[in-house]
């Protein structure tokens, strides 16, 4: 039987990772591809004719148990080699994982970058005994308790990772990889870029950006702070009067259109929904660009990418803030509210 390699993406940016993977690590085995249910529907039908995977499937939406079965079927008459996934902790990858070993035993699963929770445990609490009870009764005896640090689940033996190093407590068995510095390139040459600019309807070309605001999912942000909107948009309001051309780029997981109304408060600025992958704009921005926001991935990623800029992070959304030492070691400075952030700040010049 034909062995092939799955990829499980519930985020664009996980769909622009297993491109490049596909096209520079797994090249040599037939590839399927699983868009989570929570993943653009128009942009996984699009993506589907452009036909990096020999086989894709949109998991449909409902109960867990619903996606289980839909992978159970998925897996019937399919022999997997490797399993690569954005996620880790959903129960219907659990079982796709440890469904597959039965059948492969040399199997390997991988975590694709997902943020910065893939280099540090969340503050996540032990799972009651009658919880997990509840779970194994209601899923199966395979379920077992999500870990922490989701490289340290028992089903996953590995990741992919942007930043390998900045990794905290990984199980020494774990295999780590990590991906190319010249990801992009490798996915602008391939045109990979190009078509999704064109899926997307944007104009790719050298942004006239002086600021770059990147915001964590909207109500968790306001769950952990009632002021949250009000000093968002009092910054925002700060950059537009003093002449500041700003881009806001809402969480890829933020299904809510403009819930700030940004868009409609300062028509002349830009707005990017969050389905929209940060990572078409990066590479045509200016290299001594500003970037502020929420605790997130993009913030490093652009520190790295754009070593001139100034990189900042505000915590007044921030519900856990376990990660922000992997962002203060890369020399981003932070500040409790966006507020405080002034507005010609240099990164090396604000205590």
């Amino acid at each position: 039987m034909v062995l092939f390699n799955l990829f499980i993406v519930s985020t664009p940016r996980h769909w622009l990772i297993s491109v490049f993977l596909r096209l520079t690590r797994f090249q040599d085995e037939p590839a399927m591809i699983v868009f989570e249910s929570g993943f653009p529907r128009k942009l996984a039908e699009d993506a589907i004719n452009l036909d990096y995977f020999s086989n894709a499937e949109i998991l449909p939406s409902g109960s867990e148990k619903v996606q289980i079965r839909a992978m159970a079927k998925l897996l019937d008459g399919h022999r997997l080699n490797h399993i690569l996934t954005g996620s880790v902790n959903e129960p219907f990858v659990q079982f796709t994982i440890q469904a597959a070993k039965i059948q492969n035993p040399n199997l390997a699963s991988y975590l694709l970058d997902d943020g910065l929770f893939s280099y540090q445990a969340t503050s996540r609490k032990p799972m009651p005994a009658l919880r997990l009870f509840s779970r194994k009764l209601k899923y199966g005896w395979w379920y077992q308790e999500p870990n922490p640090l989701k490289i340290n689940a028992p089903w996953i033996d590995g990741a992919f990772l942007f930043f390998p190093d900045k990794l905290q407590g990984a199980l020494p068995e774990k295999n780590v990889h990590g991906i190319d510095s010249n990801w992009l390139s490798v996915l602008d040459s391939a045109e990979v870029l190009k078509k999704l600019n064109e899926i997307y309807g944007l104009a790719p070309q050298r942004a006239d950006i002086d600021v770059v605001v990147i915001l964590d999912v909207y109500r968790k942000a306001i769950e952990t702070s009632q002021d949250y909107p009000e000093d968002v948009v009092h910054f925002l309001t700060k950059l537009d009067q003093s002449g500041k051309r700003f881009l806001l780029k809402y969480h890829p997981r933020d299904k809510a259109n403009d819930p700030l109304e940004i868009q409609k408060r300062f028509p002349k600025q830009t707005v990017l929904r969050g389905e929209i992958p940060f990572e078409l704009l990066l590479p045509n921005l200016n290299e001594d660009v500003m970037f502020t926001g929420d605790i997130s991935t993009i913030l490093l990623e652009a520190k790295s990418f754009l070593p001139n800029a100034n990189v900042s992070v505000a915590l007044i959304g921030s519900h856990d803030r376990t990660p922000l030492p992997i962002l203060q070691n890369a020399n981003i400075k932070a500040y409790q509210r966006f507020s405080n952030i002034p507005v010609g700040y240099r990164s090396d010049a604000v205590n």
